[in-house]
């Protein structure tokens, strides 16, 4: 280990964002350690690799490969290259600010009883918008990793995201290991991207469950861009079953017994089944933030009661992990 920031991001088919990512990063302004960025394309077959490979020149690059698909396999595959002292994990559709590096080792080094850092993150369209998306805003955090929050200690499982963290080295080690049943992967159903959500939030959890404090940072800043299919409302809703069933994994082992996970279930179900009939006298075919909630709540139920009744479940889900501000209660929506 070595005093430098390591960055990392992992992409798959990230041709979109990354030309517009890799050219904010080359206008960061330098911090006090040196920088190191390491690339995991995890089996794109876009312009991924040439977008990349272009930039090596011109950016502190370190290319990798993970051939194992899914985030936190392309993550695992880089643990063996982190050497710094301060881990900045990210995405690859990010815009950081230019003191984006400063802000987060400053902190590092004026806050060394903190080990988790995360920062401000603002959605930032990049396409035409679909017409429900003005209607979510009130879900932005949960779509759209929306997050601001005053500077000082928090639940990190609660109020840090992907987009924008920062671990020591230590941390970023022991929360990169497997075994993962969260996260994005490439599984795919009709058309629609299906896996559970909340692998940032586990992998917090586990560290603050182990003693490790998190600070938030805001002056820490990201946009985070939002592409047109990201705003359509079958993606929008998808993304509600997803959240849903990671909060339904994340509460449960896989020692629970099946009363637990149907108990689960059946209070999901009902509460789904009590916004159902509100959703079909309210209509749907004008977007509405009230009747987008009201989509949102029954999807995500839904996503909570597949979960709980079909998981898959890890030993590694534990009690109390941060649901991103997924209360239970959105039934009420």
């Amino acid at each position: 280990m070595k005093q430098q920031i390591d960055i990392l991001f992992t992409t798959h088919n990230g041709a979109r964002t990354l030309p517009r990512m890799l050219e904010a990063l080359s206008r960061v302004s330098p911090p006090k350690r040196p920088v190191r960025i390491l690339a995991v394309n995890n089996g794109s077959t876009d312009e991924t690799a040439s977008i990349l490979a272009g930039w090596a020149g011109q950016l502190p690059l370190v290319l990798l490969h993970c051939a194992e698909p899914g985030k936190a396999a392309a993550q695992a595959s880089a643990l063996a290259h982190l050497v710094g002292d301060l881990v900045v994990i990210t995405d690859d559709d990010i815009i950081p600010e230019p003191d984006w590096l400063k802000q987060l080792e400053q902190a590092a080094d004026e806050t060394p009883e903190a080990s988790i850092f995360g920062g401000s993150i603002m959605p930032l369209p990049i396409d035409p918008v679909g017409p429900w998306y003005e209607a979510s805003a009130g879900l932005k955090a949960d779509l759209f990793a929306f997050t601001l929050y005053p500077r000082g200690f928090v639940t990190g499982a609660d109020t840090i995201f992907g987009p924008n963290m920062m671990l020591r080295h230590g941390e970023a080690l022991r929360s990169l290991k497997g075994p993962f049943v969260l996260g994005p992967s490439s599984v795919v159903r009709k058309g629609k991207r299906v896996f559970p959500l909340g692998d940032e939030s586990e992998m917090i959890a586990r560290l603050e469950r182990e003693g490790a404090k998190s600070m938030f940072v805001p002056e820490a800043r990201v946009s985070h861009m939002v592409r047109d299919f990201q705003t359509d409302l079958g993606f929008m809703l998808q993304r509600a079953q997803n959240h849903g069933r990671g909060v339904a994994i994340r509460a449960l082992k896989a020692s629970r017994g099946w009363r637990v996970r149907a108990r689960m279930a059946a209070d999901s179900l009902l509460r789904a089944a009590w916004i159902w009939p509100r959703l079909v006298l309210g209509g749907r075919s004008k977007p509405d933030a009230r009747v987008f909630g009201r989509l949102y709540g029954f999807n995500w139920h839904l996503g909570r009661a597949k979960g709980a009744l079909f998981g898959p479940f890890s030993p590694a889900a534990g009690k109390g992990a941060g649901s991103k501000g997924l209360a239970e209660d959105r039934a009420a929506l």
